[in-house]
């Protein structure tokens, strides 16, 4: 006979849905910044779409295994590329995810059991405010030199 694997504890339940809440909120559109990259003639900006993209996707790792050491399951969802290819629109979208993010972060570091997960999703948060803050930047850039959008 095997056994039934036991889900998580009741304790781990709101932490599992916040972080839950980050893979469906931050993660849908991230997947599509190294597509977009040739939009951005500036190296820098081009430098910094790639790096938050695999800061990000490195983040989203992250969560998956604290779900599934909380005894979860990753709820991941993607979104399509936007239709009209607004990168002005988009990036305006990812500021307020990165910030939601981070908000998120420190609430799963106040219920989070044990002080090691407690201090990862403390710095997931820190971490959080760069993403925001370079999202910002590409934003900047995108609304005073637009370039052309990138269409799916």
């Amino acid at each position: 006979m095997t056994k039934a694997k036991a889900g998580p504890a009741p304790e781990n339940l709101e932490v599992i849905s916040l972080l839950n809440q980050v893979l469906k909120l931050e993660y849908t559109i991230v997947i599509h910044l190294p597509r977009i990259t040739a939009a951005f003639h500036d190296r820098e900006i081009r430098d910094k779409v790639l790096h938050l993209s695999s800061a990000s996707v490195k983040h989203a790792d992250e969560v998956a295994t604290a779900i599934e050491k909380l005894g979860g399951k990753a709820e991941w969802d993607f979104e399509p590329f936007p239709d009209d290819g607004d990168l002005i629109k988009m990036f305006e979208m990812q500021v307020a995810k990165e910030d939601e993010a981070h908000r998120l972060h420190l609430e799963c570091a106040r219920l989070a059991p044990g002080l090691t997960m407690k201090e990862q999703f403390r710095k997931m948060a820190k971490d959080e405010e760069w993403h925001a803050s370079v999202a910002r930047t590409v934003l900047s850039y995108l609304k005073t030199s637009r370039p052309p959008g990138i269409q799916p």
